[in-house]
């Protein structure tokens, strides 16, 4: 399960990108009217820390990593607290994967203690912006190891309410791709372990007439669609997250649409989150697009 999840953000990230461009900022730098100390020997912690967010700022993978040691730990994103990156080719993954998100980063403060430095800053990316919020506020500590990061830990700051929304954006988009995820890689059970008991699938396949009720039956529905290789391409707008409910609009292909003689079809999907797994999915096909009519009229 935890393999399908790790799977799943990553999927997620790639799929909530757009084509908006994050602005670039030309620096970091820490507010004027906050006080930055730093060390009065030793390395220059601070300076560290604003090498490495004008590094993300810029997509510059090989400086990123160059601020880290070798056995460094990353928690953020991708590197969630449960399975933290580990190591400078695990933390490259990640990054690489990450470049979709276009993060910039606003450097709020930084302060020191000993050898561990801690601060705020303003985040953007396309998620922050899909999520419709203008940014988002991190806390990060990150402990160092001579002049090179050998922790670096991000937390959103709940107490900020475009962070609270974020944080909720998160937590419905993540359990919406677990279950996306499993059914794309044919992993039937890691996709009916993230629904509910009661789960109601409608709009497609068995359950296109009549909804699927119970895991039992929307299982079946799961098990053909694996059989169908249905596959959810391009994402066509953003995901969008109010409560516990997404939506989403994205192109499908699979066996029996093409045999249909489509190459895919058009969905706009709403799935509603019950705790921490999915209690309903209902597809609407789109048949204004002539690919989706000629589809539906096979059904």
């Amino acid at each position: 399960m935890a393999v399908a999840a790790i799977a799943a953000i990553t999927w997620l990230l790639a799929a909530c990108s757009s084509s908006t461009s994050i602005p670039v900022p030309t620096s970091t730098p820490v507010a004027a009217s906050t006080p930055v100390p730093t060390p009065t020997t030793g390395p220059d912690l601070p300076a560290v820390l604003r090498q490495h967010f004008d590094a993300v700022n810029r997509d510059d993978v090989p400086v990123i990593l160059s601020t880290f040691t070798d056995d460094a730990t990353l928690v953020r994103g991708g590197c969630a607290p449960q399975a933290p990156c580990v190591g400078k080719a695990a933390i490259q993954l990640q990054i690489q994967r990450g470049l979709v998100q276009q993060a910039r980063y606003m450097v709020l403060s930084i302060t020191v203690s000993g050898d561990t430095a801690s601060g705020r800053a303003e985040l953007r990316n396309v998620n922050t912006i899909n999520a419709g919020l203008e940014r988002v506020v991190e806390n990060f500590t990150a402990a160092f190891r001579g002049d090179k990061i050998s922790r670096l830990i991000h937390e959103l700051d709940v107490s900020d309410a475009q962070s609270a929304v974020f944080a909720n954006f998160r937590r419905v988009a993540g359990i919406w791709a677990i279950q996306n995820d499993a059914v794309q890689l044919g992993a039937v059970p890691a996709a009916m372990a993230a629904v509910t008991d009661d789960i109601v699938l409608q709009g497609f396949g068995i359950c296109f007439e009549a909804p699927c009720v119970g895991k039992a039956a929307v299982q079946k529905e799961i098990e053909r669609e694996v059989a169908d290789h249905l596959q959810h391409s391009t994402n066509l707008g953003p995901l969008r997250v109010t409560g516990d409910t997404l939506t989403s609009r994205f192109e499908a292909r699979s066996d029996s649409i093409k045999a249909a003689g489509v190459e895919r079809i058009l969905v706009s999907a709403t799935t509603v989150i019950k705790g921490d797994k999915i209690a309903s999915i209902r597809w609407v096909l789109d048949n204004s697009d002539a690919q989706t009519a000629a589809y539906l009229k096979t059904q």
